[in-house]
């Protein structure tokens, strides 16, 4: 039986709102955004618990990583993976105390599985997602890392490690990780996002970061209010 798992990248309201200054009068010069001034994500803001099911077959968890290769595709090595019967069954168990809220349980269940089968691609795909859900974006990191060395060309890999490293405020490395989601997936409206997020932090506020938010804004609102600085400091400086 295939059992997948879903992690989808969505940043909701609440920590990503922007923390401008208040807006001077019409007509008065307004100084480019101060890029220490925007919130850095907070696990629960970008695993969206609703699509995130991990050990669950259904529409509302629909499969992102083996079912039909994704944009950026795996390997045929992976398609052909079959993980053992206990690390599987490990892998369900993470599943259901996932579904029960008890994501220390479940932690340990996709530990012993890939304990058991360190090539069970979902597994650590889940076991990075709860790890950045309960805030060790640290973990989840090597997690994604790690599944990297499996499948060094997904898309949703390098998303998922461009959202842990913006957790970490390891800007430079999340803008070189989104933008490598984005070669490998340039219809990534999450990638885009991140690497929006990534390059206002280091000062970058050019017409390129305008760019990447403004298509993150179609899906993140929270986008908005960052391209409408980046727009009003392009605005005073044209050249930037």
């Amino acid at each position: 039986m295939l059992i997948f798992a879903a992690i989808a990248l969505c940043l909701m309201s609440g920590s990503l709102q922007a923390q401008w200054p208040p807006q001077p009068p019409p007509g008065t010069p307004r100084p480019a955004p101060d890029t220490g001034q925007i919130d850095t994500p907070r696990s629960r803001d970008v695993f969206d618990t609703d699509v995130f099911c991990p050990g669950v077959v259904g529409p509302e968890c629909a499969p992102k990583v083996l079912d039909g290769p994704p944009h950026g595709g795996v390997s045929a090595q992976t398609l052909a993976h079959k993980p053992s019967k206990a690390s599987n069954r490990a892998f369900e168990r993470a599943g259901r105390a996932w579904k029960r809220g008890q994501s220390e349980q479940a932690l340990r269940y996709l530990r012993e599985a890939v304990r058991l089968d360190p090539a069970f691609l979902e597994a650590r795909l889940d076991l990075g997602a709860i790890y950045a859900k309960t805030n060790r974006p640290e973990r989840a990191l090597h997690q994604y890392e790690r599944a990297l060395e499996i499948e060094p060309n997904l898309a949703l890999l390098h998303n998922n490690k461009a959202a842990a490293l913006v957790m970490l405020s390891r800007w430079e490395e999340a803008e070189k990780a989104a933008r490598r989601a984005l070669q490998l997936d340039p219809k990534s409206i999450d990638a885009h996002y991140m690497l929006g997020i990534a390059m206002m932090k280091q000062g970058k506020i050019t017409s390129e970061a305008a760019t990447h938010l403004e298509i993150a804004a179609s899906k993140h609102p929270q986008a908005r209010a960052f391209l409408a600085e980046v727009q009003a400091a392009l605005t005073i400086e044209p050249k930037r």
